[in-house]
């Protein structure tokens, strides 16, 4: 006879209920783990529960991750945990999808201080991204002219067969990877391109 293997209780519903749970709501996360380049962990310092850890994709981007262009994905994932692990962000919804069929959650990330400075168009603009086609999202059309503008300009993934190792480009002059986070936030002004909204609030190096 077969042992049983059981399963603790809390485990399986620490991953079915959460997604539930949460309130689709525009609020800060802290990001808790980056898992890949558009991957992330995040905990709700406002949820019911605050101690639950959700994955995360964000919307209307993809990057490269684990198993696919290995040199990109590390470049990607290197940008993400600079700008965004152990610290807190403002997360929206799309009126869309707000998770996968898996259970991730699907979200756009700002700063913090600058609600106005959308991560996920800065991956866009510099070239750390591209638009998944088959997936409808409120920003597709703007992200769709920002890749459009990066592969144009050779930024990012698109500038040849490597990106420089982060620490090696500033922001806005090619793929911005020498970011180190500090607060507080200067506002930017309304208009200024996503690389200068996140060098503002997060400090270029």
């Amino acid at each position: 006879m077969r042992p049983i293997h059981r399963v603790p209780v809390l485990l399986l519903l620490a991953w079915a209920l959460p997604v539930a749970a949460l309130e689709y709501r525009p609020q800060v996360a802290e990001v808790t783990g980056v898992i890949d380049g558009d991957s992330l962990v995040l905990r709700f310092p406002e949820a019911a529960d605050d101690r639950i850890e959700y994955r995360a994709n964000l919307v209307g981007v993809d990057a490269p991750g684990r198993g696919e262009a290995e040199c990109e994905a590390r470049f990607v994932t290197a940008i993400a945990r600079r700008l965004l692990l152990n610290r807190e962000v403002w997360i929206e919804w799309d009126s869309h999808d707000r998770r996968t069929g898996d259970g991730r959650l699907l979200v756009y990330v700002a700063h913090r201080d600058d609600h106005s400075a959308d991560l996920n168009a800065l991956y866009l603009e510099q070239g750390w991204g591209w638009v998944p086609r088959a997936y409808p999202a409120d920003r597709k059309a703007r992200y769709l002219e920002l890749e459009r503008q990066a592969r144009a300009h050779g930024r990012g993934i698109w500038g040849g067969p490597c990106p420089p190792e982060p620490g090696q480009a500033a922001l806005g002059q090619g793929p911005g990877s020498r970011i180190l986070a500090r607060l507080p936030c200067r506002p930017s002004r309304p208009g200024h391109p996503e690389s200068l909204r996140w060098r503002t609030c997060a400090g270029a190096c």
